[in-house]
């Protein structure tokens, strides 16, 4: 019998910042419809990754939170942005992997007072090349 030793390690990260300058919106049919300029005060992102034995498996998530109504900076969530990707490191040099990212708005247009800044997502399949 041969007694396999998996050892699972992982990565986490914690991030804050401050947005001092935002400008998001929708192009479209020919002009661009401005939804958000400085409502947008800062962010919260958190991310996971579990390793074993090359394989990687993980995701996060950043909270944009906004300035309240009473114009004062508070943890009010506006936006939430997902990701989650999995692959394979060959070595610290070379990866191969799939990520996948999406966008919500957290507040709707009736309660907040702005409409969404983004909604959807996409995939990506990857090889990654690092000096």
């Amino acid at each position: 019998m041969i007694l396999l030793l998996l050892v699972i390690t992982y990565h986490s990260a914690f991030e804050i910042g401050f947005v001092p300058n935002d400008c998001m919106g929708v192009y479209q049919k020919g002009f661009w419809d401005k939804t958000a300029g400085n409502k947008v005060a800062g962010y919260f992102d958190i991310e996971i990754e579990l390793r074993l034995r090359g394989f990687f498996i993980g995701g996060g998530v950043k909270t944009y939170v906004a300035k309240s109504l009473r114009n004062r900076i508070e943890f009010y969530p506006y936006q939430a942005d997902y990701k989650f990707q999995t692959g394979y490191r060959f070595n610290d040099k070379i990866e191969i992997g799939w990520k996948h990212r999406c966008y919500h708005a957290v507040k709707p247009y009736i309660t907040f007072g702005a409409p969404a800044i983004w909604g959807g997502g996409y995939d990506e399949l990857f090889i990654r090349f690092e000096k």
